[in-house]
């Protein structure tokens, strides 16, 4: 075996020994068995074979002078937890003793198990040459602050002039906030042992530095804990430089290979804006693939040469795509980046690759684009509005005509009936379910007594059937397949009519008389059917007209307001039961809900009158309800709607389930900037504006409440949140009770 070695799965690299070539220190990884895996030369030298390769031949239990000793020095390792500084007496290779110190670990496989043991020895006279490795050693004493023993990395680190000075010194003046001493012994007290522990402690001169920890508790052989030692590595640097990679850019370089500039580097951000899941998906990969269109190739790889050409990097808008998604026929999502981007040369002078960083301005393009193009969209806005408030007229009182022409039909009885099922949509459901369960039962009553009649037509029979069945199979899925149903229904009418006529005309048929006036009695139900339908549709178009007519609106109301914040629109205040408000808006949205498997739960109990600009809170409420319906997730989801009363003001919650929203993009506000969507939001190509939650919170703050959003994961979702984490969030909108005086009427 040669100096570069192998090693069992989950085991190091030969190369992290590297740097210790060239001074008396020996490294070494040998199996359970005590097989090598590895060694370097020095270890072969020190114990007096001619090569990496004689000594790999032996078994580590050969190089003591008494093998239990093995035994012994593996279960204090144990003890230990997994590692260890030890003298151990060893035999070179002509039989004479050498004591050497052993620095070992144990080496565990990916399911957890000892696999082997690694260590770097030196002679025991030149141990002093360790007090130069870069790894700080440290050892602190039973009362847990007394520092026992350090080397010269320790104290370099820290800036002392020597181990000896720290000896005896306190070990938690060293933490930058005693806060971090106090949670790192916490910890320590809970695991007995640390791994890679980032600290931020300070040098004696006051300066922050950044420290990786690793360490573990000592026992003595009555268990108690008398100290802990283990290793510091400054990794100030490092962490500086991964806090520049995860700034809010992504950052990637590329190499030209072939001629194609291949990815080879990029960070968290850059893999995370283009949708993938790990660096090893992208590296390797051609960066012109990331491109939304192949004629933007040759444009950019343009505009890059003559950057070259002018010697200064390259800012330029590209549009890109994301990785495709899961769904069936996913398609690859388009985005805009602003790239940044300067070229790497060789030592001649040669361009061999780019670096630069990339930034999502789809958000910021569009806004901008809007702030453009504002008064067009205004006069466009102001067009369409004039035509959307006459829709929505015209839908008002083509319902009121419905209800008045079935109140007419049917009498005032049933009319009311009906009219105190419209309000919810879903109730009109539940009375056609109620109503065709009663129609299948007739039908069924109309079988049983046909079969009795030897003249009755087994061919009517045989479509009595069919049409049973029908009905009862509509009856469980009559929300989503409402256009079948209505169907069926004027199919029904036309086949019992002519089962009608043949009673009607065949005088063999002795019951005659009572078949068809079960026929009648289901002709009514079909009636009351094709009533509630008509009411269910007319409810249907003025819930949609009114979506439409806050949707339009609240852009009207953006456009007026776009680079002009000092623009107030006119708040009305009156006194209004909020009670109604807010269900007649739930109810524009439970077909929906419905139709993704969604129930959603009005609120219950009475609240008073509150002061509120009616428009204004009914375009708000639609807001909210309508992103609840959308990130609810399906079939699994929920929306919960509920009031609070407290002193002088009113609370209403909009709980739902389903896609989170980040605790940062709560945090910074950034949910409720004009275009801004969530990291979640286009997690399965949700469409949206990105104005709900800004206007929600204008409408609030303009009524003198304020609204507040609440997002958090549930149940067991591990390390790693994404879109399909199960969240609960809470849109808590608050509002007084009562206006001033003053505010009433504008």
């Amino acid at each position: 075996m040669d100096d570069n070695g192998s090693g069992l799965e989950g085991t190091s690299e030969a190369g992290e020994f590297e740097f210790l070539e060239g001074i008396p220190a020996g490294a070494y990884e040998v199996d359970k068995e005590g097989n090598f895996l590895y060694c370097n030369q020095e270890a072969a030298h020190l114990l007096g074979y001619d090569s990496a390769e004689e000594l790999s031949q032996k078994n580590i239990y050969d190089l003591y002078f008494d093998r239990n000793d093995r035994e012994r020095v593996l279960e204090r390792t144990r003890t230990l937890g997994g590692r260890m500084k030890s003298y151990i007496r060893w035999k070179r290779k002509n039989g004479s003793e050498v004591v050497v110190n052993d620095f070992a670990e144990f080496v565990c496989n990916k399911r957890g198990e000892e696999s082997g043991i690694r260590g770097i020895f030196v002679e025991a006279t030149y141990e002093r040459l360790f007090d130069d490795l870069n790894a700080g050693i440290y050892r602190v004493g039973p009362d847990n602050k007394t520092i026992e023993l350090v080397n010269k990395a320790v104290a370099r680190i820290f800036g002392f002039n020597s181990p000896e000075e720290m000896r005896g010194y306190d070990i938690s003046k060293l933490y930058r906030y005693p806060k971090d001493y106090r949670e790192f012994m916490e910890y320590l007290e809970k695991n007995q042992k640390v791994e890679n522990y980032p600290l931020e402690m300070k040098r004696t001169d006051g300066e922050p530095v950044i420290i990786s920890v690793s360490c573990h508790v000592l026992q003595n052989k009555q268990g108690e804990i008398v100290g802990r030692e283990g290793t510091f590595t400054d990794v100030t640097e490092q962490q500086r430089y991964r806090e520049l990679l995860e700034i809010p850019l992504g950052v990637y370089e590329a190499k030209i290979k072939d001629g194609k500039p291949i990815i080879i580097f990029c960070n968290e951000k850059f893999i995370e804006m283009f949708g993938y899941s790990s660096e090893k998906e992208l590296i390797g990969r051609n960066i012109h693939e990331l491109y939304a269109n192949e004629k933007d190739v040759e444009q950019f790889e343009k505009a890059l040469k003559e950057a070259d050409e002018e010697n200064k990097p390259l800012d330029y808008l590209l549009k890109v795509k994301r990785k495709a998604s899961q769904k069936e026929g996913g398609e690859r999502e388009e985005f805009w980046i602003k790239i940044y981007c300067y070229p790497r040369e060789d030592e001649e002078g040669n361009i061999i690759g780019r670096i630069g960083t990339a930034m999502d301005v789809t958000d910021r393009m569009e806004l901008e684009r809007i702030i453009e193009t504002r008064k067009d969209i205004q006069r466009f806005i102001h067009g369409f509005i004039a035509p959307m408030m006459s829709i929505h007229a015209t839908s008002q009182v083509v319902a009121r005509e419905v209800e008045r022409g079935i109140g007419i039909r049917y009498g005032l009885e049933d009319m009311v009936r009906l009219q105190r099922k419209k309000r919810n949509t879903m109730h009109l459901f539940d009375e056609m379910r109620t109503t065709s369960e009663a129609l299948a039962e007739k039908i069924g009553n109309l079988i049983t007594l046909g079969r009795l009649e030897p003249a009755f037509d087994e061919r009517h029979i045989h479509e009595l059937t069919n049409i049973k069945n029908s009905v009862e199979r509509e009856i469980t899925d009559i929300v989503r397949r409402i256009i079948e149903v209505r169907k069926l229904h004027k199919d029904t009418y036309s086949k019992l009519n002519d089962v009608l006529a043949f009673i009607r005309t065949e005088r063999r048929i002795e019951n005659s008389r009572e078949l068809s006036d079960l026929i009648k009695l289901c002709f009514i139900d079909l009636d009351e059917l094709d009533s509630t339908y008509l009411l269910y549709l007319t409810q249907s178009i003025l819930n949609k007209s009114k979506i439409a007519y806050h949707d339009v609106e609240g852009l009207r109301q953006l456009m007026m307001r776009v680079g002009d914040e000092h623009i107030e629109q006119l708040f009305e205040f009156q006194p209004t039961n909020l009670l109604d408000m807010v269900e007649d808006t739930i109810d524009m949205y439970r077909i929906d809900a419905s139709l993704k498997g969604i129930l959603i739960r009005s609120p219950r109990g009475k609240i008073p009158e509150v002061d509120v600009s009616r428009s204004h809170l009914e375009r708000m409420l639609s807001y909210v309800i309508q992103n609840a319906v959308k990130y609810s997730f399906k079939r699994d989801g929920y929306i919960h709607v509920d009031f609070r009363v407290g002193g002088d003001s009113v609370q209403i919650d909009v709980e739902d389930y389903g896609v989170g929203i980040l605790h940062e993009e709560i945090e910074s506000g950034k949910i409720f900037e004009y275009g801004y969507r969530g990291k979640f939001s286009r997690d399965r190509n949700r469409t949206g504006s990105g104005i709900g939650l800004s206007e929600a919170k204008r409408i609030s703050e303009a009524h003198g409440g304020h609204i507040k959003v609440e997002s958090a994961p549930v149940g067991d979702h591990g390390e790693v949140i994404t879109h399909n984490t199960p969240h609960k969030t809470t849109i808590s909108i608050f509002l007084p009770i009562r206006q001033e005086k003053g505010d009433l009427n504008g």
